[in-house]
C-alpha cells in the first residue's frame, strides 16, 4: 500500500556546499517549476544547509495498478555563488516491463519495473 511502501532518499551529482545563513535564489521567472519557498524535505537542525544536485524522494507502490511518486529538488549553483532550485514532483500510474518517461524542463527520468521472482 502507498503507506506502507518504503520511499527511496536519492541523491546524486555535486555536493553544493551552502553557509549556514544563505537561502537558496528562486528568482528565474523563466523557469516554469521554480517555488518561491523551498520545502524542507530532510531537516536537521544541527547541521548546516548542504545541497546536492539532485536530492528527493522515489517512491514505488501497489494498488490495483503500479504507481510512482517522484519529488526532487534539482539545485544549480549560480557564477555569483547563489543556490537555483526547482522542484521536480510528479505522480504516475505504469506498467511494469514498460519504459517511462517522466519530463521535466531541467531532467528527464526513465524507469522500467520488472517483475522479481524470489
Amino acid at each position: 500500500s502507498k503507506s506502507r511502501a518504503p520511499s527511496m532518499h536519492l541523491i546524486a551529482g555535486k555536493h553544493l556546499k551552502n553557509e549556514p545563513n544563505v537561502t537558496p535564489s528562486y528568482s528565474n521567472p523563466d523557469f516554469v517549476s521554480l517555488l518561491n519557498s523551498q520545502p524542507a524535505l530532510f531537516n536537521d537542525p544541527d547541521q548546516s544547509k548542504a545541497e546536492w544536485e539532485l536530492d528527493g524522494l522515489f517512491k514505488i507502490h501497489l494498488r490495483h495498478y503500479l504507481y510512482i511518486t517522484a519529488n526532487f529538488d534539482i539545485s544549480q549553483k549560480l557564477e555569483n555563488g547563489d543556490i537555483e532550485s526547482a522542484r521536480f514532483s510528479q505522480f504516475r500510474r505504469v506498467i511494469s516491463g514498460e519504459v517511462h518517461y517522466f519530463d521535466h524542463p531541467r531532467m528527464g527520468m526513465i524507469v522500467q519495473i520488472r517483475k522479481f521472482k524470489h
